[in-house]
């Protein structure tokens, strides 16, 4: 799957590793992006697109709500954080898209989404919540 952005292509220290101190809303992305991987393991041929309704829908009502919050506290990487959430949304749109059409291969474009969300967590919303600590 390609990225529209390169704003979303640190490294992160473990993809696999799922810290107990995400909230909810991360637990419930990564959640939602494991429970389809096991599904399309189980079952290669799983139709996983009303999952992925849920997943843009969640994903949307969590991104829209902190980039204004960012916007408001004026955090100086806002763009490149906002960027990162555009780059994974249309990919998971267009992943969306293509199993709609029955192409795709729904297990290794699942996991690049997912690995993209962790990346995102531990590096851009690390950031973010370093910086509002740093303000007080």
């Amino acid at each position: 799957m390609e990225t529209n952005s390169q704003a979303c292509t640190a490294a992160v220290r473990d993809p696999h590793h799922e810290p107990l101190h995400w909230d909810s809303r991360y637990r419930s992305i990564i959640g939602r992006l494991n429970r389809m991987l096991e599904q399309v393991h189980r079952h290669p041929t799983s139709d996983v697109t009303g999952e992925l309704d849920q997943l843009v829908t969640a994903t949307l009502t969590q991104i829209v709500p902190e980039e204004r919050f960012m916007e408001l506290v004026a955090f100086p990487k806002a763009r490149e954080h906002r960027l990162c959430h555009q780059s994974i949304s249309i990919g998971t749109a267009k992943l969306r898209y293509r199993l709609a059409l029955g192409k795709g291969a729904p297990a290794d474009e699942l996991e690049q989404i997912r690995r993209l969300w962790l990346e995102h967590i531990e590096v851009h919303d690390r950031l973010f919540e370093a910086f509002l600590t740093a303000r007080g």
